[in-house]
């Protein structure tokens, strides 16, 4: 058995860091929305950011190539000093004796700087970082593909653990793999495309187990 996890939402709340250090970078986004669309539409922007990778809202908003580009050098001149911790139940993840790898989209600098803050590299045998600006990008799909042809692995014993069900959910679902979706509030409901659903990490070992 193996265990692919996401990061942003699933480990920990995104929207726990502080917009302060984005500021740069939500500036650029404001100015441009609200100058060539409206107030409404810059104010949506801005609050997708928190839930939705930049490719994401690249596609939802047509932000056009030079604004990706400001976005990106904005970003990678960013000091990240994260002040974030992991969800309250993350340690009845790190108990299970089961091997896990973490598959995170979004900017290498920011999701590495995330990883450090949080402290939990040495709880995965393998970091994959689906960089949205990377030249040779496989997203979530090809890096799942990736390791099931690399260590040989058998879709039934595999399982990934996200939020998202337009990323790794959905990722998952197409290459057979087994899916659990963490879900954010008791409101919230499941995605279809998940086999099984949770809100914390508590409920795991019943799911693994069956």
């Amino acid at each position: 058995m193996l265990l692919i996890l996401d990061l942003d939402d699933t480990i920990f709340a995104t929207q726990s860091m502080s917009p302060e250090i984005f500021a740069p970078v939500f500036q650029l986004l404001k100015d441009y929305f609200e100058r060539t669309k409206s107030q409404e539409v810059a104010t949506a922007v801005l609050e997708d950011l928190w839930r939705m990778p930049f490719d994401s809202i690249v596609k939802k908003y047509s932000v056009p190539a030079k604004l990706q580009e400001q976005v990106l050098e904005n970003l990678e001149m960013l000091e990240y000093d994260l002040k974030i911790q992991t969800f309250s139940d993350y340690p009845a993840l790190v108990n299970i004796p089961v091997p896990k790898i973490l598959v995170t989209t979004g900017f290498t600098n920011l999701q590495e700087a995330k990883i450090e803050a949080l402290n939990i590299r040495s709880h995965f045998e393998e970091i994959h970082i689906d960089d949205p600006f990377r030249k040779e990008r496989k997203h979530k799909r090809g890096i799942f593909q990736d390791l099931i042809s690399a260590r040989k692995l058998n879709v039934e014993s595999l399982w990934v653990i996200g939020d998202n069900p337009n990323s790794e959910i959905i990722a998952a679902k197409e290459l057979g793999i087994n899916t659990i979706q963490r879900l954010q509030s008791k409101n919230q409901n499941a995605s279809p495309l998940a086999d099984y659903s949770i809100h914390s990490f508590l409920e795991l070992p019943d799911i693994l187990e069956a």
